[in-house]
């Protein structure tokens, strides 16, 4: 565990670098790495516009803050929460994305559904690096496990409050995450006969039934609505979204 990755001083405060922050720097450098290299093949040809690119990074971070800061809102008034350290949330984050690319394919006419394919594989491999930072933060995690996997926090994080050994569910997630977004791209560079779009449908599905079900084993469950936590009802949401795509894309 190394949520601190460096310290040092500036003008006589201390400031630091965290390892959380610094996996979702790579997360969304990994994403912006990934779309580059897939744009490169038919329908873009290397023409894709580095601004749309930008505009939808910018949009999954401002998701991400405003869903944490409406989730945790009582909290941040109350004053038991610091506004100066606000909540990312990953279905905000997700949302947010989702709009910023509908921005983008409308400002730079992009094709709507070649483009979501293509930002499936990065959304998979940023949401996968961003639950390894997780880990190092000690958030997002586990229930009490004696199993041998079962890892321990330090009592600095979340996670080190709750009864030890946890379940590692962010590295769990992380190798979901990652595992389908290899197998997202390398869809993507193989397809024959693909409809456009349909890949994306699929990545939805596989990221809304994983979370749905690792969300039981998480330690600090949100119980929202109908004994469900926002993230699964989220996911519930998403997943039926993709499902109902699919339907009507194979009707016609």
């Amino acid at each position: 565990m190394y949520p601190i990755l460096f310290r040092f001083t500036i003008g006589g405060s201390e400031k630091f670098i965290p390892m959380y922050g610094l996996m979702l720097l790579l997360g969304m450098v990994a994403a912006f790495i990934i779309v580059r290299l897939l744009s490169k093949a038919p329908p873009f040809n290397g023409k894709l516009n580095t601004d749309s690119l930008l505009l939808i990074i910018a949009c999954t971070i401002a998701g991400a803050y405003i869903a944490g800061f409406l989730l945790f809102m009582p909290e941040f008034i109350s004053g038991a929460m610091n506004f100066k350290e606000p909540v990312l949330i990953s279905w905000g984050g997700i949302t947010g994305g989702a709009i910023g690319a509908a921005a983008a394919s409308r400002l730079w006419k992009i094709p709507p559904a070649s483009f979501a394919d293509i930002l499936s594989p990065a959304f998979l491999a940023a949401m996968g690096i961003g639950r390894i930072g997780c880990f190092f933060g000690g958030c997002c995690f586990g229930i009490h496990t004696d199993l041998p996997i079962g890892l321990a926090f330090p009592p600095s994080c979340p996670a080190g409050m709750t009864e030890q050994p946890l379940l590692p569910v962010q590295l769990i997630s992380a190798a979901y995450l990652i595992s389908g977004s290899i197998a997202a791209a390398l869809i993507y560079i193989k397809k024959k006969n693909l409809a456009h779009g349909r890949l994306f449908a699929f990545s939805v599905i596989f990221y809304s039934a994983g979370r749905f079900i690792i969300e039981f084993y998480r330690n600090d469950y949100r119980v929202f609505f109908i004994g469900l936590s926002d993230g699964q009802l989220f996911s519930m949401f998403f997943l039926s979204t993709a499902c109902i795509f699919l339907h009507k894309t194979k009707l016609k």
